[in-house]
């Protein structure tokens, strides 16, 4: 029986990218602009030029011109704002200077405050205690303003009856991909012959959804009402318009379902108010993250427009922390973490790596080895060691086409069948050769998982003349292992997920052994002996064991 849920949490991937991207050069030219007093009419310019490259991107056309008159709108409104308080910052710079010989120079800087620089008078104000403190404190007032910036979104106003209100672009923006995405699920369920539904209920539901939760409704536009085995129903396309698209189903955290109506059901019941309690709760801790990580990110691109490029390094530490507790939060909860609802412009690494991806996926399948690894011989940890002579010997790892994996079988000492493995949706087998080695050294297989915008590390598996468990703990070659799981965070930075990961150890020794020689995090969620790698520890595996350098895919995008 065919279930509607909510849409997909990244079915607004697209146009949010869209909105985020346009809000924040919209900001940076802004700050730029009046850092540097560029002239308003070459800003205006800019400005328009921005706006109408992002929305021609936005394929429907009533929310593409809503995002075009919110941007406008918003734009000088922002810039009127900032430029206000610079100017009034300018005149009390004026009116505080120590005085001196340097009155007269001063006040010609600042003749016209448009085009007012700090640093053209710092060298006059450097020279007394007092200028220092003036320096400071026009300093912290610009911070304040450019924080205040970054905080505010772009605004939509929205008419319902006689009411006027405001709703934040990039909610609007949301509602509608998530309102259209239903529709087309409708469509489907019109196609498959059904023509009435069951909305789910459940305790605690929201104030949009509550009204219209455990009823029946009809999906088919040529019977908009009526009463079936004694159930009213109603026509749901127009329940799903009401609060502008944010209504039951659409909404970004509703748990409600659509089940299609069969004789004799009845209303049916969901979750328990505990579950929607602690449910609700989580969501609330996740969105809390993602709008902190986007304000502290767009805050330290406003720093480096105005020329602060100290405090902008400060709030790149913040943003960095932040989004490593928002990524572990998320795993003890239970939940995938979606770093895209955290980026404020494409030109984002996560996202200038993306198109690697596409070259990943249309690369020969027929072509064993997808490129040749020098590895270092500074240090025998940090590539595959022959352990007859205790040498690292050149290596060389690629993708792995099914034919040449028909031998490698539980059977013959692989610990899963591989050619069935390689046959699963979404799923890519590694393979290991050396210099002087028989054949495989090693297999792994990876799927990159969208959903937690990480990479999953489904096996690891040393050949069998590798293994000791298997040959009385002798092995020809060391250090599998470790190439491997380099090559796995090689291969997330390529993906677009800047090098995080996850697995599943299968014995407390291996959990132990990732955790203190791999640099992995025991994150026992899905699974008792689950970890996971951040991105910083996933580069540093790639420096160790000299992989393709991580800048190197990021040039590709």
């Amino acid at each position: 029986m065919k279930i509607i849920e909510a849409p997909k949490e990244n079915v607004a991937q697209n146009v949010l990218m869209i909105v985020s991207t346009a809000t924040t050069k919209i900001k940076q030219e802004i700050t730029k602009s009046v850092a540097e007093g560029i002239d308003q009419e070459e800003l205006t310019k800019t400005l328009n030029k921005i706006i109408a490259e992002y929305c021609k991107r936005i394929d429907n056309l009533e929310l593409r011109e809503k995002t075009r008159k919110s941007l406008v709108t918003s734009s000088r409104k922002w810039y009127y704002q900032l430029q206000q308080t610079v100017n009034i910052l300018n005149r009390n710079v004026i009116n505080n200077f120590p005085g001196g010989t340097y009155t007269a120079d001063i006040r010609n800087l600042m003749s016209n405050l448009n085009k007012v620089n700090l640093n053209a008078i710092r060298p006059y104000l450097d020279q007394t205690r007092k200028g220092l403190a003036v320096i400071e404190d026009y300093r912290k007032k610009l911070n304040v303003a450019l924080k205040a910036l970054a905080a505010e979104p772009p605004k939509v106003v929205e008419v319902e009856g006689r009411r006027a209100y405001t709703v934040s672009l990039r909610n609007r923006a949301e509602m509608t991909v998530r309102y259209e995405a239903n529709m087309r699920d409708l469509e489907r369920l019109i196609a498959e012959g059904v023509e009435y539904v069951w909305t789910s209920s459940h305790p605690d539901a929201s104030p949009r959804c509550a009204p219209h939760q455990g009823k029946l409704y009809s999906i088919n536009p040529n019977n908009r009402s009526g009463v079936i085995d004694g159930y009213r129903y109603t026509y749901l396309p127009d329940i799903l318009k009401l609060n502008k698209g944010n209504s039951i189903i659409n909404g970004y955290n509703c748990r409600h379902r659509l089940i299609p109506y069969q004789k004799g059901s009845t209303p049916p019941m969901e979750y328990t108010k505990e579950e929607i309690q602690r449910e609700y709760r989580n969501d609330q801790i996740q969105r809390r993250y993602e709008n902190q990580i986007r304000q502290l990110k767009t805050e330290e691109r406003l720093m480096r427009a105005a020329g602060n490029i100290e405090e902008a390094k400060k709030l790149r530490k913040r943003w960095r922390r932040l989004t490593k507790k928002y990524e572990i939060e998320s795993l003890k909860m239970g939940r995938a973490f979606y770093r895209w609802r955290t980026v404020v412009s494409e030109d984002e690494e996560y996202y200038t790596a993306t198109i690697a991806e596409n070259e990943l996926i249309n690369e020969p399948k027929n072509d064993i080895i997808e490129n040749i690894i020098e590895i270092s011989k500074d240090n025998e940890q940090h590539g595959l060691i022959n352990t007859k002579t205790g040498e690292v010997v050149k290596t060389r790892m690629g993708l792995v086409h099914t034919e040449h994996l028909k031998h490698c079988t539980e059977k013959n000492g692989w610990y899963v069948d591989w050619p069935t493995l390689a046959k699963k949706p979404g799923v890519k087998i590694y393979g290991m050769l050396c210099e002087g080695g028989r054949g495989w050294q090693g297999l792994m297989a990876i799927s990159h998982d969208k959903d937690t915008q990480a990479t999953y590390i489904d096996w690891i598996v040393t050949a069998p003349h590798n293994n000791k468990q298997l040959t009385g703990g002798t092995q020809e070659f060391k250090g599998v292992g470790n190439l491997f799981i380099a090559k796995a965070a090689q291969e997330s930075i390529k993906a677009g997920f800047g090098g995080a990961m996850y697995g599943y150890a299968n014995t407390q020794a291996t959990l132990k052994h990732y955790v203190e020689k791999w640099g992995a995090v025991h994150m026992p969620i899905r699974h008792p002996n689950q970890v996971i790698w951040d991105e910083e520890t996933a580069k540093e595996l790639i420096r160790k064991y000299s992989l393709e350098d991580f800048d190197k895919d990021k040039s590709k995008g």
